[in-house]
């Protein structure tokens, strides 16, 4: 599950810059990138089972490797109309990605310190509360980048004010 839910962050940049090709009239692009996915994700599937004998983990395996290769050729395809610089091309891509790696990597880092084990309800709510304190602390330098870029909290508070 925690390898699937990763592939949900690179799922949905596959369909915010799908709309861009839709409106563009290059749905045969679409088609063409998705069916390279799926080559990809039935070849690394069967690499990952039958070869390496993971089993449902490496299908899981398999789609987060694919998605994240999907959604880097449909960031790369559509930002080259406007760049052709590869240099740009990777900055735009450490933007999308970077974040999410510095989430994954704390989130494995919250597990290896608060290993699971079942003792009771309470124990088991306590637990997952000092992990989601952790988590959030850890991510503060993420929000704080947000609102840098964007004036996020300010946009927030003025609403509700």
């Amino acid at each position: 599950v925690h390898v699937l839910l990763l592939s949900t962050f690179f799922y949905s940049l596959i369909f915010m810059w799908g709309y861009f090709l839709i409106a563009t009239n290059r749905q045969m692009k679409m088609v063409l990138f998705n069916a390279l996915g799926v080559a990809v994700n039935i070849a690394l599937s069967i690499f990952f089972v039958k070869i390496l004998d993971f089993g449902l983990l490496g299908i899981a395996v398999a789609t987060t490797i694919t998605y994240g290769l999907l959604s880097t050729i449909f960031i790369c395809y559509v930002y080259s109309f406007y760049t052709s610089r590869v240099k740009d091309h990777f900055i735009l891509l450490a933007q999308f990605y970077l974040p999410c790696a510095w989430v994954v990597f704390v989130v494995s880092v919250l597990h290896r310190l608060f290993p699971f084990r079942h003792v009771s309800s309470f124990q088991d709510f306590a637990i997952a509360g000092q992990m989601m304190i952790a988590l959030v602390v850890l991510c503060l330098p993420l929000l704080y980048r947000v609102h840098k870029k964007t004036e996020l909290f300010r946009l927030i508070f003025q609403r509700t004010a």
